[in-house]
């Protein structure tokens, strides 16, 4: 914008000039033309920048190394003419805390690439906007959009030490509390304070004693994974797709499961029992700057487990840990 202002004042003072050393009707129409001019565009331009808006494209998930885009439009009206818009968008990696701005022209939009070479969580912002009229001397602000964010998640990649899930293969059952519906059910006999209607009349019948219907649900194992952190991109990287991979092998088992990993001075846990909870997982993870050093295993700061598996940076995976 100060560069066509600028321009303008230059062609001004050389209207001025031509009109001072030629006195004529030349230079008194070119004079009025300059001088109008501002005003005109102005006129011209306010229908066009009027209910004018900016938008954003909505929030993406996708993994790595898979090219994807933000788009930042500006809405147009039924004239189909799109002024000059500019705007500025702020960037921000929330895994390493850095922020960058970007300044944009759109006509009528820009596309913004989002980096996919590692994982991480990105947040993009359009912090201001201008709409200019066609000379770009004067400039409009514009209604801003929310923000969005990108996630690149890890591919699944099987760890070096392979985890040792044979003691997932057979399950263990219990009574289920509070009674109620269940597929599973355990017959055995009578005892008082049982609920007449848990009775199987046809078995009973059968054996001159009172049965009863026990239901049954799984018994719940404490499994954890637990994982070690790098500010190291790639090593992180790495650490994710094991982390992903031995996830969802346990999701394909069926075996809802903890993962524990250093946040701060303090050990998260967060529980997994769908792809869901595990995208939440990954975005708990990126969404903060991440140090080297701080280990989830020392200090006892993980609970009990009966079944652990171990993911570090630097070993690419431990052994099972079974108590």
């Amino acid at each position: 914008m100060w560069k066509n202002r600028v321009l303008y004042l230059l062609l001004l003072l050389g209207v001025v000039i031509f009109f001072i050393d030629h006195n004529g009707w030349v230079s008194r129409y070119m004079l009025a033309m300059v001088l109008i001019l501002p005003a005109v565009s102005l006129l011209c331009s306010l229908p066009l920048v009027r209910h004018r808006r900016i938008r954003i494209s909505e929030s993406v998930v996708f993994p790595r190394k898979q090219q994807n885009s933000i788009t930042v439009s500006l809405k147009t009206g039924k004239s189909g003419i799109v002024p000059v818009c500019r705007v500025f968008v702020e960037i921000t990696d929330k895994l390493e805390g850095k922020t960058a701005r970007e300044r944009v022209f759109l006509n009528p939009k820009h596309t913004v690439s989002v980096p996919c070479d590692h994982c991480g969580v990105y947040e993009y912002r359009v912090v201001k906007g201008y709409v200019y009229d066609f000379l770009g001397l004067f400039r409009f602000p514009v209604k801003l959009p929310g923000g969005c964010t990108a996630v690149v998640e890890p591919v699944g990649a099987e760890p070096a030490r392979h985890p040792d899930f044979t003691g997932f293969r057979s399950k263990s059952f219990k009574p289920k509390a509070g009674g109620g519906f269940s597929e599973i059910h355990e017959i055995r006999e009578y005892r008082p304070g049982d609920p007449l209607k848990n009775i199987h009349w046809k078995l009973s019948a059968k054996t001159d004693d009172l049965m009863i219907r026990d239901p049954q649900e799984p018994q719940t194992r404490p499994v954890q994974v637990t994982v070690d952190l790098t500010d190291d991109r790639e090593r992180l990287d790495t650490v994710l797709d094991e982390l992903c991979w031995v996830s969802q092998q346990l999701l394909k088992m069926e075996i809802p499961h903890d993962i524990c990993y250093p946040a701060g001075e303090e050990c998260r846990i967060l529980s997994v029992k769908s792809e869901k909870d595990l995208h939440e997982v990954f975005r708990d993870i990126m969404s903060r700057p991440v140090k080297s050093g701080a280990s989830v295993m020392s200090g006892g700061r993980c609970p009990y487990a009966d079944w652990r598996y171990h993911i570090d940076p630097y070993r690419k995976g431990d052994a099972d840990e079974k108590t």
